[in-house]
């Protein structure tokens, strides 16, 4: 029987745009309060267990972690720009306060998996993506630390615990927050836990 696969799936921390944006591919480096509620929660994950390689979304706010996450872990790491967060269109990078009152605004927040943005990345694609990124990370007794965004780890609960974008945001994940998966082919999937990351 093959050993079961561990996926850490890390939420990066605070960006230097802060809260007031919508992120998707808008790129943002991670604020100092950031760096360290990230630098916490790679404590924690490296006090669970060793990890055998660490894979990236290609955007800074995950990407310029990498060089500390190896550091500490003393593992192999590769950049995947499968992992970047959903791309938001027009929308992307523009304030949250301004949105709000986009007459679509509420048409997305309600049904984002029928809605999509001007110019975005639809919710449908957005899963294909996460779903073929996830394939390759059946590695049998390995344990992998993924680093990513919100949408895409929400798209990856989802899509490993069968819920709909709605039940799985239920879930909420916060900015350096991660959760751990176990993983074998054809075999549900467990989620073994969930973190909230450190509050500056």
């Amino acid at each position: 029987m093959n050993a079961a696969c561990r996926l850490v799936v890390l939420r990066h921390g605070a960006s230097t745009a802060g809260h007031s944006l919508l992120l998707g591919h808008s790129d943002y480096p991670l604020s100092p309060s950031g760096l360290a509620a990230t630098q916490h929660s790679l404590t924690q994950i490296c006090q669970a267990g060793p990890v055998d390689a660490v894979i990236s979304s290609p955007l800074q706010r995950c990407a310029h972690f990498v060089p500390h996450a190896t550091a500490l872990l003393q593992c192999p790491s590769r950049i995947d720009p499968a992992w970047a967060e959903m791309h938001f269109g027009d929308w992307d990078g523009q304030p949250l306060d301004v949105l709000q009152h986009q007459p679509d605004w509420q048409r997305w927040r309600a049904d984002p998996e029928r809605f999509t943005p001007p110019g975005a990345e639809p919710y449908p694609v957005f899963r294909q993506r996460i779903q073929a990124a996830t394939a390759p990370l059946y590695q049998p007794g390995q344990r992998l630390l993924l680093l990513s965004h919100a949408g895409a780890a929400r798209a990856l609960l989802a899509d490993l615990l069968h819920l709909s974008w709605a039940q799985a945001g239920q879930l909420a994940l916060s900015a350096a927050g991660w959760l751990e998966f176990s993983l074998l082919p054809d075999q549900p999937a467990y989620l073994l836990h969930l973190q909230q990351g450190m509050t500056p």
